[in-house]
């Protein structure tokens, strides 16, 4: 007479004892997809990965998000816009319009100016890499939610990496506000 009770338990869970523990596979699928992550950040940055990767790593290991870049401290937003950080460079278009907007109709010493800018280069020296990493992440979730597999990997190369003609774009543009400002605040004085 067939008793199923007999079977060893594998066989009753329909299991296969032969597989590595479930954990295991996890563990394997995590790395995976921390190898696919890697992959994905390398492909996004470019040819400074290896610089970005080591800044990253090292803020996370001291448990601190400020980390020098020379580049942010130099060129302020335009090392955002080379790395086409656009949204960042509209903000900090936005606060130098407000504060010279302020500084003309309130008639504020041009030091507070000078003081807002040794403020700024100081904050993009020290945060730069960690708006980049903010950056960078937000930029591949969006792009590996929306693309198709195959098209991932173009996509993250074609958003990310630099670009010269940002940085000189929005200088252009930031010339141009400022200059509009101060035609428009010098002509009502006039």
């Amino acid at each position: 007479m067939f008793r199923p009770n007999h079977f060893p338990q594998a066989i009753m869970d329909n299991t296969n004892p032969y597989l590595p523990p479930q954990a295991d596979l996890i563990g394997e699928s995590t790395q995976a997809e921390a190898i696919a992550e890697d992959v994905a950040v390398a492909t996004f940055i470019g040819k400074k990965y290896d610089y970005y990767r080591h800044k990253w790593s090292g803020s996370e290991h001291k448990g601190s998000i400020i980390s020098f870049n020379g580049g942010a401290f130099l060129f302020g937003f335009l090392w955002m816009a080379y790395r086409k950080m656009y949204k960042f460079c509209g903000i900090f278009i936005a606060v130098v319009v407000a504060e010279t907007l302020l500084e003309l109709a309130l008639d504020l010493p041009s030091s507070l100016s000078s003081a807002i800018s040794i403020a700024m280069t100081v904050c993009f020296g020290m945060f730069g890499n960690h708006l980049y990493k903010l950056h960078v992440e937000q930029k591949i979730r969006e792009i590996t939610a929306e693309g198709t597999p195959t098209l991932i990997n173009a996509e993250l190369a074609r958003q990310g990496g630099t670009s010269f003609g940002a940085a000189i774009g929005f200088l252009v543009v930031l010339i141009i506000i400022l200059g509009g400002l101060g035609f428009l605040m010098g002509g009502a004085e006039l």
